[in-house]
């Protein structure tokens, strides 16, 4: 039987609030602040796994380095908020973190939560929820992940293309395909050549913004194909038990 959701983290060998350690959850930035991760750190924090959990954002504030300042755990874990592991997670965000382990502490960068490959079990469970809205069957529907995409990084687009591979082995849809605002193939080509009825677009963002919330809504209103849009994938309110995950591979060793 195919399942999209990935085995559960092992429970770390220490606990992780008793050992003092801290967790930073860090988006790109949207509006100048750190938009739904804070939400994500609320609902994280309420659990009491953790010494301190906040939230910062690469463009605008609080910036990874204030927020770090004001942190007092030895041992912080950096989860991003991102979707893809492009520029902004190899290059930025790297930067950001340089030099904040210089009193003593210790600062760990984790994997993104869009490479979760439980997210892809979040992504066709948007879509399957819009088609029930709709009354639209599944296998005549096409699955759309709508990515961001760039021309200066391959790895930008290659996490949701992986994502949709893996919705379209489980065979739940008529087709599953991706689709770019900065790359090819852009959403209206995609539509272009559907082979289904109507079309699911589901935003590979990490929250509203203005491509998940004005970008994708304007394409479709242009597009003379029937297709609805699921909103954006960060939102979702199972996003911090894949950011528990992100941090808890990086706490315990791989056997």
């Amino acid at each position: 039987m195919f399942t999209t959701r990935s085995a559960a983290p092992k429970a770390p060998v220490t606990n992780p609030a008793r050992h003092g350690l801290g967790l930073l959850v860090c988006a790109h930035g949207v509006y100048g602040g750190p938009g739904i991760a804070a939400r994500h750190v609320a609902a994280i924090r309420r659990l009491g796994l953790f010494a301190d959990v906040r939230a910062c954002c690469l463009k605008g504030q609080p910036n990874p380095a204030s927020v770090v300042s004001h942190m007092t755990s030895a041992e912080i874990f950096v989860v991003p908020h991102f979707m893809a592991e492009g520029f902004a997670l190899r290059e930025l965000l790297p930067a950001a973190l340089a030099g904040l382990s210089a009193d003593g502490r210790r600062v760990h960068l984790c994997r993104p939560v869009g490479a979760n490959p439980r997210l892809s079990g979040l992504l066709s469970a948007a879509a399957l929820r819009t088609c029930g809205e709709r009354h639209w069957m599944p296998r005549e529907t096409t699955l759309v992940v709508m990515g961001h995409g760039t021309l200066r990084n391959p790895a930008s687009g290659a996490t949701a293309i992986g994502h949709a591979g893996t919705i379209a082995r489980a065979n739940r849809f008529g087709s599953v395909e991706v689709a770019f605002l900065d790359q090819a193939p852009s959403l209206p080509t995609t539509l272009a050549r559907l082979t289904t009825r109507q079309a699911v677009v589901v935003g590979f963002f990490a929250d509203r913004g203005s491509h998940g919330e004005k970008d994708v809504p304007r394409l479709l209103a242009e597009s003379p194909v029937s297709a609805a849009y699921a909103g954006p994938i960060g939102i979702s309110r199972e996003l911090p038990d894949l950011i528990l995950d992100q941090m808890f591979a990086k706490l315990v060793p791989v056997s």
